[in-house]
């Protein structure tokens, strides 16, 4: 057995442009979070090309071969426990078509994840980073480098052959590991009902991923509602989108201009922009009872936030400075019910 790898795979958080950023050419700002995986992957020379992969989520191995893998469907992505899985090594052999599949070595993924509390889920892209998360170990198992552009790419449209829907935003962040600026590819916004075989075809023009420099001095914080939520639910409440793009745009590119010359009041004023074109555009229950008692607090304790993502539940997050202090919200979140996880 080879030295194993281990990589880390984040959780994301919008902090601003979602629901928008889903029309390719309209921008987002996503931030990593430390709650995420870690994958470790191993090969073995001495057995033949075989995949097995060990998950703390799941009970038992999956188990499979590039045989099988070469003969996935998209009608095998639509239900199971490892549908991901089976997209990401389905995307990964098209993207990877130079290499001799039936002469690999056998591989062991093994993925931990600190994704879910006692409660439940977090609501901070797990699907989107064990669907990284395999694709970055099958680089490092069988290519002399990572392509973190490779990956992302790979990944995002395997995560797209099972979810059908969102920016792939999350799938970007995941990959490098950083806060970005993000604008989804054309091939998003096409009707064809894909399938693996169409990987070599996608248009992806129009994707934008900037990494932009966090100020040192500013920290961070999930402010969780436990309450899951879902981009495709909400989405599906046939909301017309658009008057959100363009005040959603104004307002991402002030936050990246905030974010950019480190300041934190227009950083705070651009959220606070950005927060009110989602509510105004979006269906009431956007904002459940526990996102308006967060949106509340922030505004009584002069704190930059916001709900992210879906709404409808999830999280919000808080950001200080050397300034303002997190302190305040963890104790005033406690009231509410909210949870501060730093």
């Amino acid at each position: 057995m080879n030295k194993a790898k281990q990589f880390h795979i984040p959780g994301k958080l919008f902090l601003a442009g979602e629901y928008a950023v889903t029309l390719p050419g309209q921008p987002a700002i996503i931030a990593p979070v430390d709650r995420g995986l870690t994958i470790e992957v191993q090969t073995n020379p001495d057995k033949p090309a075989s995949l097995s992969l060990l998950s703390d989520q799941y009970e038992g191995a999956y188990q499979t071969n590039w045989a099988e893998v070469k003969n996935i469907q998209s009608t095998d992505l639509a239900t199971g426990s490892w549908t991901f899985v089976r997209a990401a090594l389905a995307i990964f052999m098209q993207g990877n078509a130079d290499l001799p599949f039936t002469e690999l070595p056998a591989v062991q993924l093994t993925i931990s994840s600190s994704m879910k509390a006692k409660e439940g889920k977090l609501g901070l892209g797990s699907s989107a980073a064990v669907t990284v998360a395999v694709t970055m170990a099958l680089h490092a198992a069988f290519r002399p480098t990572v392509d973190r552009m490779a990956v992302f790419k790979e990944a995002a449209f395997a995560h797209y052959l099972v979810q059908r829907s969102g920016s792939l935003g999350d799938l970007a962040t995941a990959a490098f590991n950083q806060t970005i600026y993000y604008q989804a590819p054309k091939w998003l916004s096409d009707t064809n009902d894909f399938g693996p075989e169409d990987f070599s075809q996608l248009d992806w023009s129009m994707l934008a991923i900037q990494a932009l420099d966090w100020p040192k001095d500013w920290s961070f914080a999930i402010v969780a509602s436990r309450q899951p939520a879902s981009t495709r639910k909400a989405l599906a409440k046939n909301t017309d989108l658009t008057k959100l793009l363009s005040p959603s745009k104004k307002a991402v590119m002030a936050v990246k201009g905030a974010i950019e010359g480190k300041d934190y009041d227009a950083f705070k004023q651009a959220l606070v922009a950005n927060q009110k074109a989602l509510i105004d555009v979006l269906p009431a229950d956007y904002q459940t009872k526990k996102l308006r008692d967060l949106l509340t607090l922030l505004k009584q304790l002069d704190l930059a936030g916001k709900i992210s993502g879906a709404g409808f539940g999830d999280n919000g997050f808080v950001v200080g400075d050397d300034r303002h202090s997190l302190f305040p919200m963890k104790t005033a979140a406690r009231t509410v019910g909210l949870t501060v996880i730093q």
